[in-house]
């Protein structure tokens, strides 16, 4: 996934339980909520931003409540 995945590292809000996150994680650590999102159109993954509204690698627009989070194995 190293290759097709775009994080940032800058803090977020946890789309779940709203706690301030940051880094590259895959999870938040507070509820466990998958915090990568995947474009249907070209495949990149992202972390969950409730600001975007389009892929940051096509520009392909979607509504994030219909972006469902990626299923990533836990370690």
């Amino acid at each position: 996934m190293a290759n097709n995945t775009i994080y940032g590292t800058r803090a977020f809000e946890c789309p779940e339980c709203e706690i301030l996150v940051w880094g590259n994680f895959q999870f938040c650590p507070n509820c466990g909520e998958c915090l990568i999102v995947q474009c249907d159109s070209c495949g990149i993954h992202w972390r969950v931003q409730r600001s975007f509204h389009f892929c940051p690698r096509c520009g392909d627009e979607y509504e994030a409540a219909e972006v469902e989070p990626v299923q990533v194995r836990k370690s």
